[in-house]
């Protein structure tokens, strides 16, 4: 038999303790708990556990949110159409929760089933939202983040740079810690 002393303590009979501090008598009240009530308490907490670390494994936080991006994210130049099938095997997503992301997204104007293939394409609100984009921030303000990543993972000074008129501006230095600085 297990008990709780005081809050969130074990402790164990006398004979189980092999701690310099066996003799020390605690006369605290205790809740004594048998091995079947231990395992299920342990059981409790080890889901709510799993279930905090699977959402902290998802790069949001937030499962849905990040289906929705990794469904987005299979477009491209390469690959602008998709059919159920084939998006449900590369992202290894049901095909019935996968059409139901899908309907989702077409339903807010993100993505759109043309009717003669039946493939997947991305919609037009994501035009209309990409063209915001300059109106609301410099290529600065949109590349400093990357260009700092870029910095944390090689270590050395990243430049921004735009080419104009067959010049090559300096549009944003983003130094290293390195002693060496270039100017």
């Amino acid at each position: 038999m297990s008990c709780l002393q005081g809050p969130g303590r074990f402790s164990l009979s006398e004979d189980e303790i092999s701690s310099p501090f066996s003799g020390a008598l605690d006369f605290r009240p205790q809740v004594c708990f048998n091995d079947v009530q231990v395992f299920g308490i342990a059981f409790h907490f080890f889901g709510i556990l799993t279930s905090t670390m699977s959402n902290l494994s998802s790069p949001s936080g937030v499962k849905s949110l990040d289906k929705l991006v990794s469904i987005m994210e299979c477009f491209s130049p390469d690959r602008p159409a998709w059919s159920l099938v084939a998006l449900s095997t590369r992202l290894d997503i049901p095909k019935s929760s996968l059409h139901r992301y899908l309907n989702g997204l077409e339903h807010h104007g993100l993505l759109r089933r043309n009717a003669d293939d039946g493939l997947w394409r991305l919609g037009y609100r994501l035009f209309v939202w990409g063209g915001l984009v300059p109106e609301i921030a410099s290529l600065r303000d949109i590349a400093n983040p990357i260009v700092r990543e870029l910095v944390e993972a090689t270590g050395e000074t990243a430049f921004l740079t735009v080419y104009d008129k067959q010049e090559v501006m300096c549009v944003e230095k983003v130094e290293s810690d390195h002693a060496v600085r270039m100017n």
